[in-house]
């Protein structure tokens, strides 16, 4: 069963047209890596899976939704597709257990005590469970990733966008 489904997808940028004729099918379950140089669409490409950035035309299912159907809850999308952002994006103002925790929260409205413990889990998966405490400003770069990638499996995605 496919995950994600582009046919003759176009995304412009005012005038710039980063993806042109974009047809790709990535089954559930499968892994792909997205290779080329700085500038040649691979992030314009994962931005339009999570309805981040609308495509011009063509048409983008995701897990059996039209993006490109007005009527689509985007929202109801992105509960399924996680993404780990380049820049992490983590919340300054909150510690690392509450980063991993807050989306679940809010989103799914899962209880406190079990929202904990998954957090906890994967803060050891990670292998970063000595600093759920910290703020993100006390964590190195390569940490601060490993907690994105955490915060981001904390929400069970069915596809993880990288």
């Amino acid at each position: 069963m496919s995950m994600i489904e582009f046919h003759d997808v176009q995304k412009y940028y005012g005038k710039f047209h980063a993806l042109k004729d974009i047809n790709l099918t990535i089954d559930a379950g499968e892994t792909v890596v997205l290779i080329g140089p700085s500038g040649s669409g691979k992030s314009s490409l994962i931005r339009t899976v999570n309805g981040l950035d609308p495509i011009r035309d063509g048409q983008l299912i995701v897990n059996g939704f039209d993006l490109a159907d007005k009527k689509t809850n985007v929202n109801l999308i992105r509960k399924d597709v996680g993404m780990v952002f380049q820049h992490f994006n983590l919340y300054n103002n909150k510690n690392v257990l509450e980063n991993i925790m807050l989306a679940p929260r809010i989103v799914l409205k899962r209880p406190e005590k079990e929202n904990r413990e998954l957090a906890m889990q994967l803060l050891e998966k990670v292998g970063l469970a000595d600093k759920a405490d910290n703020m993100p400003a006390q964590l190195s770069g390569g940490q601060k990733q490993r907690i994105a990638i955490a915060r981001s499996l904390a929400m069970k995605p069915k596809c993880l966008l990288f």
